[in-house]
């Protein structure tokens, strides 16, 4: 059975420590880190001048 293991935290927390100790004590561990992705360069990803929510007036 597969697992997903997801560490979040403050910068300089310690996560990096914490995934490479647990990668190591976990056979056929994989480690997907968001700092290998830049999300702004993905094709899909919008424009950063792009709105995320249509311009509506308030009611």
């Amino acid at each position: 059975m597969s697992k997903v293991i997801v560490i979040s935290g403050l910068t300089a927390g310690g996560k990096t420590a914490l995934i490479k100790a647990l990668a190591q004590k976990l056979t056929n561990s994989k480690i997907i880190s968001f700092d290998d992705y830049d999300i702004d360069q993905l094709p899909s990803a919008p424009s950063l001048s792009t709105p995320l929510v249509p311009n509506r007036e308030l009611v």
